[in-house]
């Protein structure tokens, strides 16, 4: 079996109840053979995913899955719930995904989109951690903000990707992330 669990925030639960297809769904939908459980919580931040993954997460992991793999998607809400620095939201990102691949997991790691809470250059920082070091702890790099319909500053404003909060995603969003992520966990 292969199996993916899909842990992060809102953008990962769905964001607005409106929007039918969440990116996890979507995803599965184009991975023949994969099952997976979506963990994603609205407001989560990547210091709650820490603190639950070993009751949550972790118990998922099967020795005879051929692929058991974890999507985590936070960043945002470290730094603008928690105050967190990009250098600090990346350190505990870093952390979440070490401590899953010690269980065996195999990890996709996933870069932040523009939120409008949140300088732009602030995003860029993280995403640019990610890229340059994704390599030292995951497996494979979703890298979403590099979408031409969803990178740069200003890109939360399209509405054809981005609900009206500028914040979640419209289903062709949800779409964008899944197939990207799907082409990741692919790779692996």
């Amino acid at each position: 079996m292969r199996f993916v669990a899909f842990d992060g925030n809102s953008q990962t639960y769905g964001g607005f109840q409106t929007v039918p297809d969440k990116y996890p769904s979507i995803c599965l939908a184009l991975l023949p053979g994969y099952t997976g459980t979506n963990f994603g919580v609205g407001a989560q931040n990547i210091l709650h995913m820490i603190a639950d993954a070993a009751t949550e997460i972790d118990p998922l992991w099967q020795l005879e899955n051929t692929k058991s793999i974890v999507v985590p998607w936070e960043g945002i809400n470290d730094i603008y719930t928690n105050g967190a620095t990009a250098a600090e939201a990346y350190a505990h990102y870093v952390s979440y995904c070490n401590a899953r691949r010690a269980r065996g997991w195999k990890i996709v790691a996933v870069t932040c989109i523009p939120d409008t809470r949140i300088p732009y250059a602030t995003i860029t920082d993280y995403n640019t951690r990610l890229r340059s070091n994704w390599a030292t702890f995951a497996d494979a790099l979703a890298d979403v903000e590099a979408d031409a319909r969803l990178q740069g500053d200003g890109a939360e404003l399209n509405l054809t990707y981005r609900t009206v909060d500028a914040v979640h995603l419209t289903t062709a969003g949800n779409a964008v992330i899944a197939e990207i992520v799907a082409a990741a966990i692919s790779s692996i």
